[in-house]
């Protein structure tokens, strides 16, 4: 069972993908996000896979029910994140990302 702590602050692993993205863009993202990035570990960085599972669908049902649920923010940040992942761990967010609609 992996953790939050597995998806930070890695480099890409995959050559072929990190050539493709030029490296101003990684750094910007970087920069743009490591603020963010902390903040989320602080918070969910001890919670195992399950348990951040369960806190995502509780999150997203109450931003459902007050009406400032916004799948396609997530989904912008998740194209944006990927590039940071494993086909692993890219895979899994892109399957937890089908429990938005």
């Amino acid at each position: 069972m992996s953790s939050i702590k597995d998806f930070a602050k890695k480099p890409i692993d995959n050559q072929d993908l990190r050539d493709k993205i030029p490296e101003d863009v990684l750094k910007k993202t970087e920069e743009d996000y490591s603020d963010l990035i902390d903040l989320f570990m602080s918070k969910y960085g001890t919670m195992s896979e399950d348990e951040l599972i369960q806190e995502m669908l509780k999150l997203i049902n109450e931003k459902k029910k007050n009406g400032t649920f916004d799948a396609r923010k997530i989904r912008d940040l998740a194209s944006k994140v990927a590039p940071f992942l494993t086909d692993e761990q890219r895979a899994k967010m892109y399957q937890l990302l089908n429990y938005l609609d």
